[in-house]
């Protein structure tokens, strides 16, 4: 994100999007003593897979998130 950020508003959104995921998978990780990792990652491939082909995709929870701060300004 912090890399990619400037160079096109799909990248950026996708890469806000990832990063917001994860640290929600993060906290979720840590309350459910590790149990919630396979359920992040799997949700992280899935999504490469749909932006890898081009496809638009939201991540659920911070999917809004990220569209309001990357394409609000």
């Amino acid at each position: 994100y912090l890399v990619k950020r400037n160079e096109s508003k799909y990248v950026e959104y996708h890469a806000l999007q990832s990063l917001l995921w994860s640290v929600a998978g993060t906290v979720t990780s840590l309350a459910t003593c590790g149990l919630a990792i396979p359920v992040f990652l799997a949700w992280h491939i899935y999504a490469a897979v749909r932006t890898s082909d081009g496809a638009d995709y939201a991540y659920p929870l911070v999917g809004n998130i990220a569209r309001d701060m990357v394409y609000a300004r």
